[in-house]
C-alpha cells in the first residue's frame, strides 16, 4: 500500500539518510533503497494504521489553517 510506505519512510527519514550519496546535496539512488529493510504489516493493520496517521495529517493541515486565519484576522 503506497501510503503506508509513505509513512514508513516518513518515519524512518533518518535510516534513509544513512545511506545517501554525495558531499553537497544527499543524493538518494535505487542503491539506497536495495539497504533498507522496511517493515511490512498485513494489509488489514496497514490500512488501520494509514487511516489513523492521515487523520492525524488532516487535523493538523486544519489547525495550521486556523492558525493561519487567526494571524491574518490579527493583522486586519
Amino acid at each position: 500500500m503506497p501510503d503506508y510506505l509513505f509513512y514508513w519512510l516518513e518515519r524512518h527519514v533518518s535510516l534513509v539518510k544513512q545511506g545517501t550519496h554525495g558531499s553537497v546535496f544527499e543524493t538518494i539512488t535505487k542503491d539506497t533503497f536495495n539497504h533498507l529493510t522496511i517493515d511490512i504489516s498485513d494489509l488489514k493493520e496497514q490500512k488501520q494504521i494509514t487511516y489513523k496517521l492521515s487523520l492525524f495529517d488532516r487535523k493538523i493541515n486544519l489547525n495550521k489553517q486556523i492558525k493561519d486565519y487567526l494571524q491574518y484576522v490579527q493583522n486586519l
